[in-house]
């Protein structure tokens, strides 16, 4: 082989098919490696915190063991055949193949779909994406589910449904993402999609025997959405992958669209109920988060305030005026915030997205309405009704199916329930 150096600062990396390396620059990877050890805070520390302190007390460690076990089953999976099946270099429109099953040549050349990356290291950064969008569902069922059924589920759901829409979104030949839908950092793909399950899993199990239970500990609420807030910069920011203006600019309208989202819910719960509460300030937060994540890459900060505010204005007009007057207890308010906000994302991206800011990353886009290209609304629609057509009836499916295997009753026993998931399940409380 020919003896040719890297300029410092870079890494190299033997091309396939060629004597000479190739480099790419450290920065980059630096960047994403550390983004990567961020978000995976978000599952046990984040999400694990906030579902484990909203449910009641007798079911705070079942929410905190299916955040464990959901993303350490899908991980694997993920190693086994889930990372291939969403970005292999030679998969369809519709989904990905086997040639990288068993992280097959994921090393240090890039990827396809991320040029700039040693393939293990974005691989690495997507695994995370991959564990946390199926435990976000749970929040549907809670207190009232067995451990190792929705384990189960969670494992299948991210194989039948999250492996499907990412590789339409971000694979390198997804249907999606020639049509043209804008979604920059999950707000179809992620939220729409475990929104939708998180609905169908609350049909599927009804409601819970004893809905007036307080919350195990509103001071772990706020940390988990503390944490979840700054993990959602390297998620957003990082789904640039690269360190360039643009992940810039996506951590500066991911934090202004929180603030929006946090003011904008606390005062509606205000006017409505004379109060300002723990539930409005972190819900304002959250919906303000998934609201800018389909955007984060394409708008400025003037529009992440806006984005911001009207989505948390539909997340509480679902929660606080809708969800009371229809049959299902969606126990944590996940089709609420997840759903309802990544339908609201994914349109006002439509609406604000501009060639300008990804011109920061080194390419356009059509941009929306504000640059005149009228049709990107439609086409965001397009993105939100399939992707949450299909995990809602898969979702169903799924669990219909699991409940019918002996021994895997998704629902807790009547019994289990009154006195508690914790204990029934795990002999600790």
């Amino acid at each position: 082989m020919a003896e040719v150096a890297c300029p410092i600062g870079t890494l190299s990396y033997t091309v396939t098919g060629s004597d000479e390396p190739g480099c790419m620059p450290m920065v980059d990877s630096v960047f994403i490696f550390v983004g990567t050890a961020v978000c995976m805070l978000l599952i046990p520390g984040g999400l694990g915190m906030l579902y484990g302190g909203w449910g009641g007390k007798r079911s705070v460690l079942t929410m905190m063991a299916i955040c464990y076990t959901g993303a350490v089953v899908i991980s694997i999976q993920y190693f086994l055949f889930g990372f291939s099946l969403s970005y292999s270099n030679t998969g369809s429109s519709f989904i990905g193949d086997f040639s990288n099953a068993l992280l097959i040549n994921v090393n240090a050349e890039p990827m396809a779909v991320a040029p700039a990356l040693p393939a293990s290291i974005f691989m690495l950064f997507q695994c995370m994406f991959a564990a946390i969008t199926p435990v976000i569902i749970i929040g549907g069922g809670a207190e009232r589910i067995r451990i190792w059924p929705m384990t189960l589920f969670l494992l299948l759901w991210s194989t039948f449904c999250y492996d499907f829409f990412i590789a339409w979104m971000w694979g390198l030949n997804g249907w999606l993402k020639k049509f043209g839908e804008l979604d920059f950092a999950g707000g179809t793909a992620v939220h729409v999609a475990s929104g939708a399950a998180g609905l169908a899993l609350a049909i599927f199990l009804g409601p819970r025997q004893n809905k007036n239970v307080y919350p195990a500990s509103m001071k772990d609420v706020l940390l988990g959405t503390g944490l979840i807030w700054f993990g959602w910069f390297f998620f957003n920011a990082g789904s640039t992958l690269a360190l360039n203006f643009q992940a810039l600019n996506a951590a500066v309208v991911t934090h202004f669209a929180a603030c929006a989202g946090c003011i904008t819910y606390s005062l509606m719960g205000y006017i409505h109920h004379k109060k300002i509460t723990a539930e409005c300030l972190v819900n304002g937060v959250i919906a303000g988060l998934v609201g800018i994540t389909p955007a984060c890459g394409y708008v400025w900060p003037a529009s992440s305030l806006a984005i911001g505010a009207l989505t948390a204005v539909c997340c509480y007009c679902w929660t606080h005026f809708a969800r009371p007057k229809i049959p299902v207890d969606d126990a944590l308010d996940t089709f609420g915030l997840h759903g309802v906000g990544g339908i609201a994302g994914a349109v006002l991206t439509g609406v604000f997205a501009t060639s300008g800011v990804t011109e920061l990353g080194g390419y356009e886009i059509p941009g929306g309405w504000v640059d005149g290209h009228w049709i990107q609304p439609l086409k965001q629609l397009v993105g939100v009704v399939v992707i949450g057509l299909w995990s809602f009836v898969v979702s169903y499916a799924l669990l219909f199916a699991i409940d019918k295997i002996p021994g895997m009753k998704v629902r807790l026993a009547p019994e289990h329930e009154v006195n508690g998931s914790d204990h029934a399940q795990m002999g600790d409380m």
